[in-house]
């Protein structure tokens, strides 16, 4: 296995993952007039308006909600049991930085996103815009749902959501998760 800690490694694989996916000129591929995405039949992503609006959620058969930028967008359990919405509810207050450990957070995450396809339920996970903080950890989901490498992870997220994950550090992150997993070769990356 090669040494993530490498920064030319790490550059590399991010140049890769540049020329791979936005080679194909991805636009956004929100759902029209909102903006969510379904990456999965079960799995939707997007940004703090649709979090809010709890009658498109019903609609779609929402059964959980992941907040990722908790205190930036003020949906909590309460919010929800107040307009008598029943989902499971999971946030965590992450920055949209170069300095956050995003994946901190990832472990529990994952858990809620396995809890809620085990129950066959429906999840919305979002951030503020719906691009890196979410992006960071659907991404991380779709990277070890599937056992793909990093490029093939983002890839398949872009190709459902379009634009994800400007911020830089947050790639890096996951392709130092990758590269624990042993997912780095199933790209070729290296």
């Amino acid at each position: 296995m090669s040494d993530i800690k490498n920064d030319s490694c790490i550059k590399n694989v991010i140049q890769k993952i540049a020329s791979k996916t936005h080679a194909r000129g991805y636009e956004s591929n929100y759902t029209k007039g909102s903006n969510f995405s379904q990456i999965l039949p079960f799995l939707y992503m997007g940004g703090a308006e649709v979090a809010s609006d709890t009658k498109l959620l019903t609609n779609l058969g929402i059964s959980h909600i992941l907040n990722c930028a908790a205190g930036e967008v003020d949906t909590d359990e309460a919010f929800y049991a107040k307009r008598e919405m029943n989902v499971k509810y999971m946030e965590f207050c992450a920055e949209d930085c170069y300095n956050y450990d995003m994946m901190q957070h990832y472990p529990d995450a994952f858990d809620f996103i396995e809890d809620c396809r085990a129950s066959n339920g429906k999840i919305y996970v979002h951030c503020q815009m719906g691009v890196n903080r979410s992006g960071c950890m659907v991404t991380a989901y779709i990277m070890e749902l599937n056992k793909l490498g990093p490029i093939g992870a983002v890839q398949f997220v872009r190709e459902h959501r379009g634009f994800i994950l400007d911020n830089k550090e947050f790639l890096r992150q996951l392709i130092s998760h990758a590269e624990n997993k042993g997912y780095l070769e199933r790209d070729g990356e290296l």
